[in-house]
């Protein structure tokens, strides 16, 4: 299931490649080096706006993914599959365990890093959309805005 980012390069998949109208599947070279900013979640039929400070990065060669909820920081495994056009997120993210107050949305966006979700890149917006309808809606972070920070050397091989 793993891709290899220089093929997918290769064959010209990139963030910068994405078409301002038509939404792609999503490939290792999208998810990768980009910090992502949540903007928010759908969840039965209800839209919660992400609070300032939430996001996550793909390290596609190590194939994991960290995460910040805006209260904790977390890390797992995480594989994209550009010909499903899905991610899939590991069994058993970690996470720091900080007592925090107001953690519906935190609850909502790490409940949507689980099992396998279909993902898609338009202009700069990841779209993740779990098995039970819920959305996240990402767009590409810029400098200052790298949340989730990188994942420490050694944590795929862990986590495996």
């Amino acid at each position: 299931m793993s891709v290899t980012c220089a093929v997918l390069a290769a064959a010209g998949l990139s963030l910068a490649s994405a078409s301002a109208a038509t939404p792609r599947q999503v490939a290792d070279a999208d998810l990768g080096g980009v910090p992502w900013v949540a903007e928010s979640i759908t969840a039965d039929g209800e839209r919660y706006p992400a609070p300032e400070g939430v996001g996550l990065r793909f390290d596609t060669e190590a194939g994991v993914v960290t995460a910040h909820d805006g209260c904790n920081r977390l890390a797992g495994l995480a594989e994209a599959d550009p010909a499903a056009g899905t991610v899939t997120f590991g069994e058993g993210m970690m996470s720091t365990a900080i007592a925090c107050y107001g953690r519906e949305f935190q609850q909502r966006f790490v409940a949507s890093l689980h099992g396998t979700v279909r993902a898609q890149v338009t202009s700069g917006t990841l779209t993740l959309t779990g098995a039970d309808g819920s959305v996240l809606v990402l767009r590409a972070g810029g400098p200052g805005e790298d949340y989730a920070g990188s994942a420490p050397p050694g944590l795929a091989t862990s986590l495996r």
